[in-house]
Parts: structure tokens; sequence; C-alpha cells
């Protein structure tokens, strides 16, 4: 059941250590003192811990384990949106949801589905963080879909743009192999006995003046 699933996912999680055998999970058992930290209750629109998806799941709260990875993602989004990313916190958040998604990916059902995208709990609809004016400007330094660590510890992906150059050099050629772009090439001698059928509008300006020119000779 939903239960006995919940509770091996938080077993797994506790026993999780990193290469230097720090217990990732060690500072998120229970929510920041208020005293403390009265910041942080003023930048997180719903606060949640460990201890805090334990005792949801004994309760019988959650109706499958995507309602337990929605909590964790929103634990993950918080602390990384309150700490700064060069801060064991956010490292740790990071290494988390690294753990969450493995073993969901591998024992929640709704992954099967095909078209399920997780997302962390959302916030309640009234509440919005307090912020400066230059807050307001950059959106502050860690956005809602990085903190949920989508982007996290992954090469950036860019928009390759064409250079100037490459337009330049790209020109398409005629059967004679010049340049679409350059001058047409005089017409040769042979050509003069054709009419101005099948040429183009400078080819037949072109032999307009060799006619001219060869006329003005004959004189």
């Amino acid at each position: 059941n939903i239960q006995d699933a919940g509770l091996a996912f938080l077993e797994q999680l506790n026993a999780t250590r990193d290469k230097q055998n720090h217990q990732i999970a060690a500072n998120f058992y229970e929510l920041p003192d208020k005293d403390k930290y009265p910041d942080y209750y003023k930048k997180i629109g719903l606060p949640l811990s460990i201890n805090m998806v334990h005792a949801k799941i004994k309760k019988g709260e959650y109706t499958d384990l995507s309602g337990i990875e929605s909590d964790m993602r929103r634990l993950i989004s918080n602390a990384k949106t309150y700490n700064t990313r060069k801060s064991s916190l956010f490292s740790d958040a990071e290494k988390i949801r690294k753990m969450v998604s493995n073993y969901m990916i591998k024992n929640n059902p709704a992954y099967q589905t095909g078209n399920y995208v997780p997302m962390a709990t959302a916030v309640p609809e009234n509440w919005k963080p307090p912020s400066t004016k230059k807050q307001e400007a950059d959106e502050g330094v860690v956005g809602e879909e990085d903190a949920e660590g989508e982007t996290d510890d992954e090469e950036p992906v860019y928009v390759q743009r064409e250079p100037p150059s490459a337009a330049k050099s790209s020109v398409h050629s005629t059967p004679d192999n010049r340049p679409a772009s350059a001058t047409p090439a005089v017409q040769d001698a042979g050509d003069d006995e054709e009419g101005f059928e099948n040429k183009t509008f400078q080819q037949a300006q072109e032999k307009i003046v060799m006619e001219l020119i060869n006329l003005k000779n004959e004189e």
C-alpha cells in the first residue's frame, strides 16, 4: 500500500550518503528555527520538512507516491530558494533531488503512463513573497524552476546562431560554377545571331549594347 511504499522511500532516503559518507538528508528533518531564521518564513510560502512528510504518510494523507514526490520537490525547492548555490545545504538539496528522481522513476507507477510530469506541491494561492524593486527586476538569484533543480549541475543548452560570415560563404552556384550573385558573363560573339527569346532583361541589354558597338565599328 501507499503507506508502506512511502515509509520504504523515507528509509532509503535516510540511508543515502554521498561520497564523503555524509547523510544528505540530515539537515532537512526539521524546519528552520523561527526565532533564528524569521526571514525564511517570509521568503518560503510552503515550508516542509522530512518529518512532516513522514507524519503525513503515517496519517494516510497521501493517496499515491506522486503526492510524496510533490512534497519532496517542494522541500527541495525551498532549500534551493533560501540558500545560496555554493552552500552545503543547496548541494545537499540537489543530491536529494537526484535520489528522489531515481527512486520515483523506478517505483512510482505514474511514470509508466508516459505523460506524467512531476511537479512541486503548489504554494497557497494568496501567498506572495516580499520583494524589493531590485528583486522584482532580476527575479532573485534562483527562480522557481531552477530552484527545483531541473537544470542544476547539467550542461547549459545554447541556441546556436549562424555566424555573420556564414551567410556570405553559403552562396548558391550556377551550372557553370559561378556564384549566382556574380555579374553574368558577356555573351560570346556566336550568340549575336540569336534573338531576344529565352534571354534575361540584363542579357538583352548587353546584346543591344554589343550590337550598337559592332554597328559603330562597321561605320
